[in-house]
Formats: structure tokens, sequence, C-alpha cells
């Protein structure tokens, strides 16, 4: 129970609770719950009670208004990205699908003061600036790293990054070794376009390396991109002759970064920092409202889901997604409505009533399963779900 103050009642030997604020609770402000009047001890008492608050864009809470709660659900929806991202995008309409949701929307974006995020409470924490600091944008210099790449394929910036635990694989039940799972990943992040994409590896290595880059080459091939210069850090995976020979065959420039100098590289930087703040945002929201089956392992899952958003969300410099501008496709923003909440549970159809067969009269005819993002290998919008019973990860169809 989220309540501001918690008052004794005396020299009682139960509390007397008084909810003078509560987010999540069903009570009204100031209604006194005794426990005395239950048949559970107080712990219990209160325990029960919290199982019974419903989520902050519930109906029954009349804390938050309807524009506050579709503010909400929508930035649960898309990443837990920028609420003023959000806000611009229903100032373009984007997300709407009624004139009702319209209004609600619009009313939604001309709040000046939003709800708060629990999760991103939690994932996206920073230090305060000191008194007396001032940090200003030089507009000369804003944007530099990006300077004079106009096209897609033009600079690519490429950095390793590294996570603790390990994360699970995607085509496994999730019972590999640990020293199988994956370690980290190389970022892959167009200056031009800002289109960002990640490769994981279970070992960093220069021949895994080399293996994850041919993979992005190959996705670059399909859209008829080509990578012309690469630039990265000074570390072993990118300076070893393995990945400069694979460089020189296919005719690809390679740039260093100047020694302990990570802002030469910022844009490769700076992806990092974005993915990693919203698949913790991810992950945090799931542990929070369904916490019996909250895995860290998942993260990898969670990375490219983020990397999934941010390449189809418009951007507010241009209005034109990332994808759009790098693979110059154009990509429908009302499938951004076919997103749902990282973690979220799905009902997936028995495979026996989905190919036309039959089932016991009494059986259930769906399994539960955990959302985890939209496949890239099928041609619409199929999410990938996690099953609770095997642990392994598919593409469905058939999904509530």
């Amino acid at each position: 129970m989220n309540a501001t103050s918690l008052k004794l009642a005396g020299n009682n030997k139960v509390p007397s609770i008084t909810i003078d604020y509560c987010l999540n609770s069903e009570l009204p402000i100031g209604h006194k719950v005794d426990p005395n009047e239950t048949a559970l001890p107080p712990t219990a008492y209160k325990a029960e009670l919290k199982k019974r608050q419903p989520a902050l864009t519930s109906p029954s809470n009349f804390n938050l208004s309807e524009p506050e709660k579709e503010l909400l659900r929508c930035h649960h929806k898309l990443g837990h990205v920028a609420i003023r991202r959000i806000q611009w995008l229903f100032r373009q309409g984007i997300l709407a699908t009624s004139n009702k949701e319209r209004r609600l929307q619009a009313a939604a974006a001309k709040l000046t003061c939003g709800p708060l995020c629990t999760a991103c409470q939690y994932a996206k924490q920073r230090r305060k600036t000191y008194p007396g600091t001032v940090k200003r944008v030089v507009p000369q210099e804003d944007g530099g790293c990006k300077a004079n790449t106009l096209f897609p394929g033009q600079e690519i910036a490429i950095d390793i990054f590294y996570a603790r635990p390990r994360g699970r694989l995607l085509n496994t039940f999730g019972k590999e070794a640990a020293d199988q799972k994956y370690k980290g990943g190389c970022i892959f992040a167009n200056c031009a376009t800002s289109f960002l994409h990640i490769g994981l590896l279970s070992n960093v290595s220069g021949h895994n390396t080399t293996t994850v880059k041919e993979e992005f080459d190959k996705m670059c091939q399909n859209h008829g991109v080509v990578p012309q210069q690469f630039i990265s850090d000074n570390g072993s995976e990118f300076v070893n002759s393995d990945f400069q020979a694979h460089l020189e065959q296919l005719q690809q420039s390679h740039r260093l970064a100047g020694v302990g100098a990570h802002h030469s590289n910022g844009v490769a930087e700076r992806g990092i920092l974005t993915i990693m703040s919203i698949a913790r945002a991810m992950l945090h929201h799931a542990a929070l409202h369904w916490p019996d089956v909250a895995d860290v392992e998942l993260w990898p899952l969670a990375l490219l889901h983020a990397v999934d958003l941010l390449n189809k969300i418009p951007r507010t410099e241009t209005g034109w997604s990332a994808y759009k501008l790098f693979t110059r496709k154009t990509y429908p923003y009302s499938k951004l409505r076919e997103f749902h909440v990282w973690g979220c549970p799905v009902y997936v159809l028995d495979s026996h009533l989905a190919n036309n067969k039959k089932l016991p009269r009494w059986q259930p005819r769906s399994g539960r399963h955990i959302y985890v993002g939209n496949s890239k290998t099928h041609s619409h919008s199929i999410p990938l779900v996690l099953s609770l019973d095997t642990g392994k990860i598919t593409a469905q169809y058939h999904v509530v």
C-alpha cells in the first residue's frame, strides 16, 4: 500500500491505518481501516489489502485523471520512452483510432506536469547537478559526431557493451550452461539516420564480432544500404587481424577514436545508454507488475525490443522514424498500436485448435505466455511469446 502516512490508534495492539494518499488503492482518501474487524492478523490483512490494489491506469484509481492515465498507458506500451515524445505523438494524431481517443490524447498532450512512471524512477534516476554548475550546449558543436554524414551507411559507429548476469539464448529453452549465455553484444549506430542494430555475443572476441558484423551487412543488403565506413574505439575486437581482413575484403574503411576519447565515438556510446535505460525500465516494470515470473536473464529480449521501438517511433526533429530514413521504406505508423507492454501476460490458442483439430470439452483452449516483443522474421507484426511451461520463445499468431 503506497500510503504517505501510517498512524497508530492510541495504545491499541492492532494499528488503525489512515490512508491520506494512495495511488493504487481502491479505498477513498481519508478512509480508516480497522484490522480488528477482520479475521486476519494485521500482517496478513495488510498483505491481502496490497494484493487488491489495481494498476495506476485502472478506472478505479481516482487520483489520476483520464488524460494522465492515457499518457501512462502509451508510455508503458511504447517502451517507457520520454513523456514529451509521447505527447508529441498525441499532437500528431498517430496513436488515436477514434474521435474519443483523439480528444483524450489532445488533452493529455497539454499536460505540463504529467504523472511519474514508477519503473522509470527505478531505472532512469541520475545525480543532481551541484549548486552553481551550469551546462550549456554550444550550437556550433551540437551534433558534431554526425557532421557531414548525409546518407545511410556513410558512417556507422560500433562499440561493445557488457551486461551481468548473463542473458539467456533466444533459440533454447533457457536451460543452457552459464558459459553459453549472452555476455554482451555489439551495437551498430548509423550516424546519418540514428538507426540502431545490435548483435548479441556469448563470447566477446574478434571472430564473434566479425560474425555479428556479417549479420549487420546482410541486413543492410536486404534494405539496399551499402556500409562504407566504420568508427570504433581501440578495443582488441576491432583492431585484430580477422576484423581488419574482413573490412579489406569488403572494401570498407575503418576509423579509430582517440585513446580515452569516448566522445569521438559518441553516437555508439549514446545508443548504448539509451537502449540500456529503456530495457532496464521494461524489466523493472515487469518485475513490479508480475514478480512471480520476472527474470533479469531476459535482458537480451528487452534490448531487442527497445531497439525495435526506437527505430520505429518517429523522431520529433524530423517527423520520420530512423527505420524510414535508413531503409527508405514507408512504415505505417498505425502499426505502433500493435506494440504491447513488454512482459505482459498473453494468451495463446492451443496448437490443436490452431491446426483445426479438436480438444476435450473441458480442457483449457489457451495457455498463458509472456509477451517479449515482435518477430523480425515475419512479414506482419507477429508477437514473440515466452512459454511459462517450457521456457521456449516462439512466434504466435492466435494471441490475445
